[in-house]
């Protein structure tokens, strides 16, 4: 059995499938979709999941149509869902949506196929991708590790600051440029707690940094550091010293603990947290 390559961003789907549609190669374009994909047809009728996404890509290739590149933009990002788009030759406009796997490579959940009649030739017309500098968007080995943390989590925190109050939020961990970075967000649904972003990475031995903003257009570096299905977040400041401590908890939840130096003093409980998932 032929193993395709991954897409490991949402622009090498449209490359991908440019590419095996004119090598025949229709497994290879199948496993472009997830299992569940709804995929738009020139018709107009809506084809829901891989079996009928493969009739539709057989017959188009019965057809002997010809295949030419269009322009495409750069993809959107929401967390785990990118938005793709292109403009064909005759100036045709078509989108997909595609989704992160876990395994960091990515499938399309929703597709239009960017076939549209020239006005001139009638010569049915795909979209290929013209990212840049796609090659560098891959996983990074390094932060494998941190697959438990993937995905969105509802939160149920409480601070020192406000003692006996359940705070609730929301956490989202998503890979960023097919993996080569970790993107987190945040928010809790009280007024005194910021919402912030988050993004993870590494250098070549393993040292990993997070920088941290927020909506108070605070911004913070914290060293990452790896153990055992766990993660620890340190900053050591003057004003403010902090430690941030993820494991894993039960049945598939996570908790996070925090602890807080303010001037050098002596440390004390900050925001802790459990995380289910949404």
């Amino acid at each position: 059995m032929t193993v395709h390559e991954p897409a490991r961003h949402p622009s090498d789907l449209a490359k991908f499938v440019v590419s095996r549609i004119t090598a025949g190669d229709i497994d290879g374009i199948v496993a472009l979709y997830d299992p569940d994909a709804i995929l738009v047809a020139d018709d107009g009728k809506v084809l829901v999941g891989q079996a009928a996404i493969r009739a539709f890509y057989c017959s188009l290739l019965k057809s002997n149509a010809q295949f030419a590149p269009g322009r495409e933009a750069p993809p959107l990002f929401n967390d785990a869902i990118a938005l793709t788009s292109s403009t064909l030759a005759d100036g045709t406009t078509i989108a997909e949506i595609a989704r992160l796997q876990t395994d960091g490579s990515w499938l399309w959940i929703i597709d239009q196929p960017a076939i549209a009649r020239l006005h001139t030739t009638g010569t049915p017309q795909v979209r290929a991708t013209t990212p840049i500098g796609p090659e560098a968007h891959i996983a990074n080995p390094l932060l494998l590790p941190l697959a438990f943390l993937i995905g969105e989590w509802n939160t149920e925190g409480r601070h020192p600051m406000v003692p006996g109050k359940r705070l609730i939020g929301r956490t989202s961990f998503a890979w960023d440029q097919g993996g080569a970075f970790l993107l987190m967000h945040s928010e809790i649904d009280a007024p005194d707690f910021p919402s912030g972003v988050a993004l993870i990475g590494s250098d070549d031995v393993g040292t990993l940094t997070m920088i941290y903003f927020d909506e108070r257009r605070v911004s913070r570096v914290y060293e990452a550091m790896l153990g055992d299905q766990s993660l620890t977040l340190r900053r050591d400041a003057p004003d403010m010293s902090q430690t941030i401590v993820f494991t894993p908890g039960e049945n598939g939840s996570l908790n996070s603990v925090g602890r807080l130096s303010e001037n050098g003093g002596a440390w004390g409980d900050d925001l802790s947290q459990v995380f289910t998932r949404a």
